[in-house]
């Protein structure tokens, strides 16, 4: 969470910086890319980013499931505590659906959600497991897991001191906690999503 934050306080930051007209004079793809990314409807650099979905997109596919691996379905997921949320088609559909909102009817509270959970499937490596990352292409069967809830939890806070992006994450969220208790932003970040 605290890593996809970081990248979406990055990006809010650059886009609020460099505004429409001030894309730097490149003419290569770069440059390209720079103006298409600034050419972005209007209502996206006036609303800004609400960080409140970007945070529960980032935490999606473990709300989807663990659910399912636990108590919901688990035969059905094999046990598996990375499925249907983890898969390259949920975080496809849910950018479509995000863009296709954009677009249509220059709604942008979807795109945080879509953006959150694409982090997380880059942050947990999904390309490490193409069964459940290309999920159903190479087959409708999930890896087989079998271990329990508590036997999760366990594995993922001794991952935490081990992992450089998981203390990079906890390091970033302390931070923002810490600037929005500072500033006495707490009350206005759980109204509105905005972070500054």
């Amino acid at each position: 969470m605290g890593v996809v934050y970081g990248a979406g306080y990055l990006a809010d930051f650059l886009a609020a910086r460099h505004g429409p007209g001030q894309a730097p004079p490149q003419t290569s793809w770069q440059g390209h890319l720079w103006r298409r990314a600034l050419s972005l409807p209007a209502s996206i650099q006036r609303l800004g980013m609400d960080f409140r979905l970007l945070f529960f997109g980032a935490l999606l596919p473990d709300v989807i499931d663990k659910p399912l691996a636990f108590w919901l379905l688990p035969q059905a997921v094999s046990h598996s505590t990375r499925s249907v949320g983890h898969s390259l088609l949920f975080s496809a559909l849910l950018l479509a659906a995000a863009l296709a909102m954009l677009k249509l009817r220059r709604r942008a509270w979807l795109l945080p959600l879509a953006l959150g959970s694409m982090g997380h499937l880059a942050l947990d490596q999904m390309w490490q497991s193409p069964v459940t990352l290309l999920w159903p292409f190479l087959g409708w069967r999930f890896p087989e897991v079998d271990r329990t809830l508590e036997e999760w939890v366990s594995s993922h806070l001794s991952s935490l001191l081990k992992s450089p992006e998981e203390l990079a994450g906890a390091l970033i969220l302390a931070w923002f906690g810490f600037q929005l208790y500072q500033r006495r932003a707490v009350l206005r970040f759980l109204r509105t999503g905005k972070a500054g």
